[in-house]
């Protein structure tokens, strides 16, 4: 994913503060914002060799060959659940362990409600996201002799 999610967050938060007037429920309610960069990234700009720790929390651009890549898999990024005895629905929100950019959350999926009536699991008002894994190596014709 090429966006930075505290950018992407404050993008999303400014937008749904604009004071637009509409009657019904804005579309933009749900919709996640995102930010992409490009452009030169100077010192920034390393092989794999050159990941070092001191490029930690910083925006960096990895240049290299992908030699081992996963296919893509769906990560689940929120779900709804309908319970058809109260006509409820219920929407939790998931985030990994390693994610930083999404505080709270859970990562159990609910089978039931709070009264313990069975959900069924929406997957069209769900989101998810893409995931896949990538190895790089760094370039023959840019490594050190």
């Amino acid at each position: 994913a090429e966006y930075l999610p505290a950018f992407a967050d404050a993008l999303g938060s400014y937008i749904r503060n604009l004071p637009i007037k509409h009657d019904v429920a804005s579309p933009m309610d749900d919709d996640d914002f995102f930010v992409g960069v490009e452009g030169a990234f100077g010192a920034h700009h390393i092989s794999p060799r050159g990941l070092l720790s001191e490029f930690l929390q910083k925006l960096v651009v990895v240049e290299g060959i992908i030699t081992k890549c996963s296919v893509v898999t769906p990560k689940i990024m929120s779900s709804v659940h309908f319970c058809e005895a109260t006509k409820e629905t219920i929407k939790r929100t998931y985030r990994a362990p390693t994610e930083l950019s999404t505080l709270g959350g859970t990562m159990i999926m609910p089978t039931t409600d709070e009264k313990g009536n069975p959900v069924s699991f929406e997957f069209g008002l769900s989101k998810f996201r893409d995931l896949q894994r990538i190895t790089i190596q760094e370039m023959p014709e840019r490594a050190p002799p």
